[in-house]
């Protein structure tokens, strides 16, 4: 699945970038073909004619879903774009700089996901031996092209090299930066359940904890687990597992507020950290939270399994750090445990530095 997503990825990064340099494209041939006229050089028609056709192709690459018929467009103005350059360059010279452009060619096989690194380097090397081809035959050209549109040209060509590479560098930063934002959410949370793991409470957890102490505030930690998830597991199989787990985190993450942590602890254990409750209001928000989650109810094979859990919560201490208020909620979890499931046993929290 991942894989098909990532080529999802990869062929519209592909389409975004293709469109770009085609519209770039579209606007310079009609100017092209505009300068050319105004001197009375015979190649404007044909500047005009390929403006009229890459505009038909981009509207095909714009406007079709099939990946193949945009290709095969893109393919389209590619020739049309070699084709308008070379005789240019041909024209006029390499003065004009109509190689120039030609150059942008290459990051587009270089973001081309149908194309393999080595291939890619075959393509990239032959169309920097056409460009220097073309160069060295336009070398002795000498158009009739007068000083003053022959330096507009030059200085247009370097302006489309310029504005592609530019946009080109924003795109592969902007997509840099959403990819390692991707991928530090990816390493924060747990994919079953998608709530947080226990590296990102690990992460954050601490600064949660410094922030509600230095508001004033108190820290409601709790550590849910569910009753009897083994036998689920072995009566059922592990797919029912897997959505009871889905499931109960479903529910904890439509109780929670924005400003709470709700993670996935561990095997059939949740955590969470809720600033801002007061001691007085523990056990209630507690309580709460269990029978929300009792009332979670997993069908299988035409009969519903009815869930419960247990919970051990405990104020996290003034001068403690936030492992040590875990680990006794741990042991108030285990408590209910022992005492027979299905409650929430509340440790207090330690008032002293001790």
């Amino acid at each position: 699945m991942s894989s098909v997503l990532d080529t999802q990825k990869v062929r519209e990064n592909f389409r975004r970038i293709s469109r770009v340099g085609t519209r770039v494209a579209v606007v310079t041939m009609p100017v092209h073909a505009i300068l050319l006229g105004s001197v009375d050089q015979p190649v404007w028609r044909w500047s005009a004619a390929a403006g009229f056709v890459l505009i038909a192709l981009s509207g095909f690459m714009g406007n079709s879903r099939r990946f193949a018929v945009f290709l095969a467009a893109l393919l389209g103005c590619i020739l049309v774009i070699l084709a308008h350059q070379s005789l240019i360059a041909l024209s006029f010279g390499r003065s004009v700089g109509a190689t120039l452009p030609l150059l942008c060619l290459l990051p587009l096989v270089a973001v081309s996901g149908r194309i393999d690194v080595r291939e890619k380097w075959v393509i990239a090397v032959a169309i920097g031996a056409g460009i220097v081809t073309l160069d060295l035959l336009s070398r002795d050209m000498r158009g009739s092209l007068p000083p003053v549109p022959a330096e507009f040209l030059r200085a247009m060509n370097w302006g489309v090299v310029t504005l592609v590479v530019t946009g080109l560098t924003y795109h592969y930063f902007a997509l840099v930066t959403v990819q390692q934002s991707a991928l530090q959410l990816q390493a924060m949370t747990d994919p079953l359940t998608k709530l947080a793991n226990r590296r990102h409470v690990e992460s954050e957890g601490g600064r949660l904890a410094q922030r509600t102490r230095g508001m004033g505030q108190s820290l409601l930690v709790m550590l849910c687990d569910i009753d009897h998830f083994k036998s689920i597991n072995d009566r059922f199989g592990h797919d029912v597992g897997d959505k009871t787990l889905e499931r109960v985190a479903e529910t904890i993450r439509l109780v929670v507020r924005q400003t709470d942590i709700a993670a996935r602890w561990g095997g059939e254990e949740f955590l969470i950290l809720l600033p801002g409750i007061e001691s007085d209001h523990a056990m209630l928000t507690a309580e709460r939270m269990r029978r929300k989650l009792a009332g979670v109810s997993i069908p299988v094979k035409g009969q519903h399994i009815n869930i419960t859990v247990t919970i051990g919560a405990t104020a996290l201490g003034p001068h403690e750090s936030l492992e040590a208020a875990i680990a006794r909620a741990d042991r108030s979890l285990y408590e209910g445990k022992v005492a027979g499931r299905n409650r929430v046993i509340l440790a207090p929290a330690p008032t002293g530095r001790g």
